[in-house]
């Protein structure tokens, strides 16, 4: 049995790959403009009228007419009716004397039983002129009960749990899903051969049965609503060619866990991916140019998007912004030749995301300002790009030149913005940064730059336009005695030098990188035998960020001739606590370990054999050790 089954599917698929060969219309069944077109015909009280447009006129119910012998399969009729609309079919034996009523005659197709050999047409009126025009048969190979047209050219046949689309062109379009032949049928496979251009709006909407589809690669556009609610669809890969992609399309479609629309895929319709839940990663190629509204509403799931279109002009709107309730959207991957941010791109987006560039690699350059930073390859951003969008810091590379109106309405938390540019980016229309607290937000420019931006209209709006040494805490230059200090460098925080005696007294200099910077610690000291320690603290324009750096100087005791207390000592230590462990490696264990800072007093003292001390407690500086009679320093410089 399931071998005969199997050769019945294998003969439809074969019979459904030529449409052409399957349909055809009966030579004398189409307009009736002359006598001659039903001259064959048997005519019983009805006649042909030149009066009216060369129609079949019926005036008594007893009036009927009888096509010549028909020899077809799968046949149905229908016509056109004035003036009136009831016309009764049967169907007749050989003679034409027994009548079968199989239906009212209209212009929808009615089916004629298999076999048929004679049609009669009666109309049921009385005293009463009704007509009769472009009565068309329709002879076809296909079975009604699995096979129909779909397309002009398109064949739909069904067989167990598969249905495949064979021919050519479009399908067509219709205004539901029960208006298709099979909307009766079920089945879990769908087979789109090649061939085929088009998938018609509804054609499979609602299939909770539906599991896989294959798509042909001649397929270029994909009706409205096509694949709406097939929550059990398992995975959806779509061909090159598609150029098209509905409104609806494949809302509700929970099951595909990542999605790519091809580069040749130019338009995406309204609330095209609604609501797939499972959605994870989501490509986007380079052809689109336009993004429907709410095209990826509530994909919660949703945590990645690699964005490669170069000339995308609209992407949903404000107040239907595409990724509306996709709070698990993080990564944001731009392609290296994607030069412009769409219109409303990430308006609305609820979650705290990134943005990277090229092959996943983080926007180079911007590793310490976090939030947002737009990808180095960007000319442009559109109107509303980032609408409502939750951010304390904004970098902007020297590659934007334009900014549309409203890009960053609403991003009131906004602290911070870095604008590489020398040249501030042309801003399109008004409002570019509205809500944004100018009294407040920094507007951090090139060096170089703040003359241009300080009269350029919306840039001279913020109070604090600033070069990026107002975060500098860095000293240039320092000196101890008028003397450059030996070895300094302004990223090096710690030194160390010896004295001899007869040096009583120093004087230290330092100049800062910033002009405005704050630096304590500096002038003249006496120094005293021994350890001396001098911290000179600075601090950065915008009076938060600081540095300290650290001197030590010891003093010779006269005649002593000992420039390293370490010098000859058992004791062994790192001089130098980054990470607030002093990690000993020599010492007389048979006596304590003592902490001294630089004025004597005692910090700690340990016995026993413990070689790691915690010293996290202590503030940066210079610090004494002795154990036994041995002594050493060392400097805590934490990070």
């Amino acid at each position: 049995m399931k071998a005969i089954r199997s050769l019945l599917f294998v003969a439809c698929m074969a019979i459904a790959t030529n449409a052409h060969a399957l349909i055809n219309t009966f030579p004398y069944v189409n307009e009736i403009t002359t006598a001659e077109d039903v001259a064959d015909w048997t005519l019983s009280g009805c006649y042909f009228s030149t009066s009216y447009n060369g129609c079949l006129a019926f005036y008594k119910n007893t009036d009927y007419c009888i096509l010549p012998e028909l020899d077809g399969d799968y046949m149905s009729i229908k016509a056109t009716v004035d003036n009136g609309s009831d016309f009764k079919v049967y169907v007749t034996t050989e003679d034409g004397n027994t009548d079968n009523l199989i239906g009212n005659l209209s212009s929808v197709a009615l089916n004629i039983p298999y076999g048929t050999k004679f049609i009669k047409i009666r109309t049921t009126r009385n005293s009463y002129y009704v007509y009769l025009k472009d009565i068309t048969i329709t002879n076809s190979k296909l079975n009604p009960d699995t096979q129909w047209m779909v397309g002009d050219d398109i064949v739909a046949t069904w067989e167990w749990n598969t249905l495949v689309l064979s021919g050519s062109g479009a399908m067509y379009n219709k205004n539901s899903a029960d208006q298709y032949p099979y909307h009766g049928k079920n089945f879990e496979k769908l087979i789109v051969e090649e061939g085929i251009t088009s998938i018609g709006n509804y054609a499979f909407s609602d299939r909770a049965g539906l599991k896989t589809i294959q798509l042909p690669q001649s397929l270029v556009s994909i009706g409205d609503n096509a694949f709406y609610n097939n929550t059990n669809l398992k995975d959806i890969s779509l061909p090159e060619s598609l150029k098209s992609i509905r409104n609806y399309a494949f809302y509700g479609c929970s099951g595909p866990t990542s999605l790519y629309i091809p580069d040749a895929t130019e338009t995406i319709g309204d609330y095209a991916f609604y609501k797939m839940d499972n959605l994870d990663y989501v490509l986007i190629g380079t052809g689109l140019k336009s993004l429907g509204n709410y095209a990826f509403y509530d994909c919660d799931k949703l945590k990645t998007l690699r964005y490669t279109a170069t000339d995308c002009q609209t992407f949903g709107s404000e107040y239907y912004p595409v990724f509306k309730q996709c709070g698990w959207l993080q990564t944001i991957i731009f392609g290296e030749n994607v030069e412009t941010i769409p219109p409303y791109m990430f308006c609305g987006l609820e979650s705290q995301f990134n943005l990277y560039h090229q092959q996943g690699q983080k926007v180079s350059g911007y590793e310490d300002r976090g939030d947002i930073a737009i990808p180095p390859t960007i000319k442009k951003i559109g109107k509303g790009a980032f609408i409502g969008v939750s951010m304390d810091i904004l970098s902007i590379p020297s590659s934007v030149e334009t900014i549309g109106a409203e890009a960053f309405r609403g991003c009131g938390g906004l602290d911070k913005i870095y604008c590489d540019n020398v040249t501030p980016p042309t801003l399109e229309g008004n409002l570019v940064f509205h809500d944004i607290n100018k009294g407040v937000c920094l507007l951090i420019v090139p060096s170089e730059a703040y003359e241009n931006y300080s009269r350029t209209n919306q840039w001279r709006d913020f109070v604090f336009i600033v070069e990026p040494s107002y975060f500098t805490a860095s000293i240039k230059r320092m000196s101890i005695n008028s003397q450059e200090l030996d070895g300094f460098k302004s990223d090096k925080y710690v030194y160390s030098y010896t004295v001899p005696y007869e040096v009583d007294r120093v004087s230290v200099y330092a100049e800062a990188e910033s002009i405005g910077s704050t630096i304590t610690g500096t002038g003249a000291f006496d120094l005293n035998i021994g350890l001396n320690v001098f911290v000179i603290s600075i601090t950065a324009p915008d009076g938060v960020t600081s540095n300290s750096y650290s001197i030590a100087i010891t003093r010779q005791d006269t005649g002593s001739g000992i420039d390293d207390l370490q010098a000859g000592s058992r004791l062994n230590f790192n001089s130098l606590v980054t990470d607030g462990y002093l990690k000993l490696f020599d010492f007389d264990e048979n006596r304590p370990v003592e902490i001294f800072d630089c004025s004597g007093n005692k910090l700690m003292s340990v016995t026993g054999n413990d070689k790691l001390l915690n010293v996290s407690s202590c503030p940066n500086g210079l610090y004494i050790i002795r154990n036994g009679k041995e002594v050493g320093k060392f400097i805590i410089q934490k990070k």
